[in-house]
């Protein structure tokens, strides 16, 4: 019986010159996708890769100035000061990007990738990306992970709408039900075959988006299988939504008017309204703060030496006991140096408390938006998610902290800064955390089967075995 019906509706699909060519627009959408996160993540390397090419540029550099230097006397050479040092290095940190990017931008190509490692220079300096997020959004990314969330769906419905309704308008069912085993087995068959055919899109921009993520540095297998594992998941989800109402009965007209009905519920209404709500509950930082954030000129350095000298110690206690042999500027730079970083970590807090307080409350609203879950899910894969750029911001204010540590006691307790104390530099260090994205996906597989459930039941009621 199945395979006679899946040629059945084989058959009639080639005969639905529309459907085709809906089919060949979807996947063409589904290949643009594709190219148009590629054209991003290979936007992005480029930056990056220019970016850390000059670095290692101005690293050679100061490493060729430190061979010249004899230390045969006390006095140091200008290289040796920690702001002189910097300003030569001109140190940048790029943030570790995820080939799945390709698949879901989000944002990550308004959160900047690259941050500046210099502790004298500020650390969001000349950058306005958040200024041009709403001209950005404005446009949008047409990524895959728009195309499974929106898209697929549309499809799915435009072709499944009328898939129990049609025969009863035509008014064949009397002879469908002479000639089937069940009516309802029937129906499910058809319903599947159209599922099968609107997922026909998404499985070549899966497969065309394997063979380009391989290539790729940094691509795990299994990470793009768990990606693409969600968005199945989030397929099956559309299915069982499809059958449930298909169980009604209804005409074809309200079968297309409640999916439609569903799609914008699900898609639209609820994650709008709760996003107005959000905005209002937890408003956004606003530009005077991170204009303050980014062009803070702390007026510390106008303390007398004693303050600056009684905070490094505080922080440092084991510099006391050689306080008499330290050159007071360099303490004078040094606790003015720690307090501006700390000011610049406190600012920064306040910012990501704010963040965090609202992705927890957006995490709690995932029973009534199960839809968000599946895409905070494919922005946590993609490492494209706010908290993940919270998380490398913090990394490269900790490693600024400690180069500026690192370098400024050097300076302190050494006759000279070598060559081989630049080489003992610190490095940043990647700030990688485990995240878990089952909660966000367990709303929606809850949803999932407890819908699944409501339409067997509902088959079991109206199920009726015929006998030629």
């Amino acid at each position: 019986m199945l395979q006679t019906i899946l040629k059945f509706e084989y058959k009639q699909l080639l005969r639905n010159r529309g459907s085709i060519v809906a089919l060949i627009i979807f996947c063409l959408i589904g290949l643009f996708c594709i190219m148009q996160g590629k054209a991003v993540y290979h936007f992005q390397q480029t930056t990056i890769d220019s970016a850390l090419a000059k670095k290692e540029r101005n690293f050679a550099f100061v490493q060729n100035i430190f061979d010249t230097l004899t230390y045969k006397t006390l006095e140091r050479n200008s290289i040796e000061e920690p702001f002189v040092l910097e300003w030569r290095l001109q140190d940048v940190v790029a943030k570790e990007s995820s080939p799945l990017s390709i698949l879901s931008i989000g944002q990550s190509d308004i959160y900047t990738p690259l941050l500046s490692g210099h502790f004298n220079n500020e650390i969001f300096k000349n950058n306005f990306t958040e200024f041009k997020n709403p001209e950005q959004l404005l446009a949008g990314n047409l990524d895959t992970a728009y195309f499974v969330l929106f898209l697929f769906p549309l499809l799915l419905l435009a072709l499944s709408y009328n898939s129990q309704s049609a025969e009863k308008e035509a008014g064949i069912s009397p002879l469908l039900t002479v000639q089937a085993t069940s009516v309802t087995l029937f129906q499910l068959y058809k319903l599947l075959f159209r599922w099968l055919v609107a997922l026909v899109p998404v499985l070549l921009t899966a497969t065309v988006s394997f063979f380009i993520l391989n290539s790729l540095p940094d691509f795990s297998l299994l990470a793009f299988i768990q990606w693409w594992g969600i968005a199945f998941l989030y397929a099956i989800f559309w299915f069982v939504v499809v059958l449930l109402v298909q169980k009604f009965h209804f005409n074809s007209l309200v079968n297309a008017i409640t999916l439609a009905g569903i799609w914008v519920m699900l898609l639209i209404a609820i994650p709008g309204f709760l996003n107005t709500w959000f905005n209002y509950q937890y408003p956004a930082t606003n530009k005077t703060e991170i204009a303050e954030y980014r062009d803070y000129d702390y007026k510390a350095w106008d303390q007398p030496s004693a303050f600056h000298k009684n905070y490094l110690f505080n922080v440092y206690p084991s510099m006391q006991k050689d306080s008499l042999k330290l050159d007071s500027n360099n303490i004078r730079s040094f606790g003015y140096a720690m307090q501006v970083m700390e000011k610049e970590k406190a600012l920064h807090e306040g910012i990501t408390n704010k963040a965090s307080a609202q992705a927890r409350a957006e995490e709690n609203s995932f029973w009534l938006n199960p839809i968000g879950g599946v895409m905070r899910s494919f922005a946590t894969l993609s490492n494209a998610s706010l908290k993940q750029q919270h998380q490398f911001e913090k990394a490269v204010l900790q490693y600024r902290e400690q180069k500026l540590a690192y370098i400024f006691k050097n300076v302190l307790l050494q006759p000279h800064f070598t060559k081989e104390h630049l080489k003992g530099m610190p490095e940043v260090q990647a700030s990688k955390q485990a995240h878990s994205k089952l909660k966000f996906l367990l709303p929606i597989v809850l949803l999932t089967i407890l819908l699944l459930i409501i339409s067997l039941r509902k088959e079991q009621k109206s199920y009726v075995l015929f006998t030629i």
